[in-house]
């Protein structure tokens, strides 16, 4: 999203684990929701919530995802 608002291309790298098996994998997603991973045999369920972020009734938009 920040990505798009200020017209640059931005990527984020996060490195966790399966909560299943433990396994570590590595994810990287850019600015147009390009999906990585690593090792490319994981399959991590990775979706964007829906939510109208002028219409939050929580404290902030965090608490609405």
């Amino acid at each position: 999203m920040q990505g798009r608002l200020t017209s640059h291309d931005v990527s984020v790298t996060v490195e966790t684990s399966c909560h299943h098996c433990s396994e570590p994998f590595t994810l990287e997603i850019d600015s147009e929701m390009n999906i990585r991973v690593d090792p490319s045999d994981a399959e991590p369920v990775v979706f964007v919530p829906d939510v109208v972020p002028f219409d939050v009734s929580g404290p902030d938009i965090v608490d609405d995802f």
